[in-house]
């Protein structure tokens, strides 16, 4: 790399990489914050109305009230690299300096996905609690009047019509912490490569996928988005509406760190990066 004449840099810059907006379908959008964690208090509010009789009282309702605070905790991620002091001195450093620097990019953004797809590898991992001392893929996710939610299917299945269906016939049970029906729904699936074409069919095809019957296809033009850092070959995700599901939060980023070694003396440079993803509420997912 210090060879003045050197013509061109053979790397590992190929023309294309990984969508490293993956986590997009995912999360949505970034939330920003300045914090070192992020917490949310589930509250339990007010049940069903009660019949009153004729010159009764009227039911009063002591459920309501604090349940179970759900954290995301900010992590920093870096990478650095190093320049001799010969380079810099020489005047050869620019070269090395752009690619490491792209490569950066890319480790950074590879990090990122990373971690953005950990939460759904980790789904039913005792290991990875939520706020309700369960994992985020649970069949019983506890409520205030003893009951559960299940967003996880009861029987396991492939990704295809059926139980596309059956997720969403599933998620008509759910009910808030005082039992009330919730009306939510799927926005989006969550698919590794394993189901490529099996939903560019499904979302495409006018009639019924791999049937002669002469049904409209009612999941023609379903949003689905494929991610190829699920580890499970055949799990997929639905993920809901629900405005505190899955979330990232962001901080702003940090300066990049510069610093010149003493011993050397070598240029060592790299930028940290601060964020943290996760769920609050469980019911922002669905999975077979």
């Amino acid at each position: 790399l210090l060879v003045p004449g050197l013509k061109s840099i053979l790397d590992d810059s190929y023309s294309r990489f990984s969508d490293k907006n993956q986590h997009l379908a995912i999360y949505g959008e970034a939330r920003k914050t300045d914090r070192a964690y992020e917490e949310s208090l589930m509250t339990a509010q007010l049940g069903v109305a009660q019949l009153k009789t004729e010159a009764g009282a009227m039911y009063l309702d002591e459920g309501a009230g604090e349940m179970w605070k759900a954290r995301v905790t900010m992590n920093t991620f870096a990478l650095r690299f190093g320049i001799s002091k010969e380079a810099i001195d020489d005047n050869q450093y620019m070269n090395p300096a752009k690619t490491l620097t792209k490569s950066m990019g890319r480790g950074h953004a590879e990090r990122q996905q990373l971690e953005a797809a950990a939460v759904l590898n980790n789904a039913t991992s005792a290991s990875f609690l939520g706020g309700d001392a369960v994992a985020l893929a649970s069949a019983s996710h506890p409520t205030k009047d003893g009951g559960t939610n299940s967003n996880l299917l009861t029987t396991a299945a492939d990704f295809n019509e059926a139980s596309k269906e059956d997720m969403e016939l599933q998620i008509m049970d759910w009910v808030n912490q005082r039992g009330i029906k919730i009306n939510c729904s799927i926005d989006r699936y969550v698919l590794p490569k394993l189901y490529t074409y099996v939903a560019e069919r499904l979302a495409r095809s006018a009639g019924r996928v791999g049937t002669a019957d002469n049904d409209t296809n009612l999941h023609k033009g379903f949003n689905y988005s494929i991610n190829n850092y699920l580890t499970d070959v055949d799990a997929f995700f639905g993920i809901t509406n629900v405005s505190d599901g899955l979330v990232f939060f962001d901080r702003p980023p940090l300066p990049p760190v510069s610093d010149m070694n003493f011993e050397t003396p070598n240029l060592q440079y790299g930028p940290p990066n601060r964020y943290g993803f996760g769920w609050l509420d469980p019911l922002g997912a669905l999975m077979p």
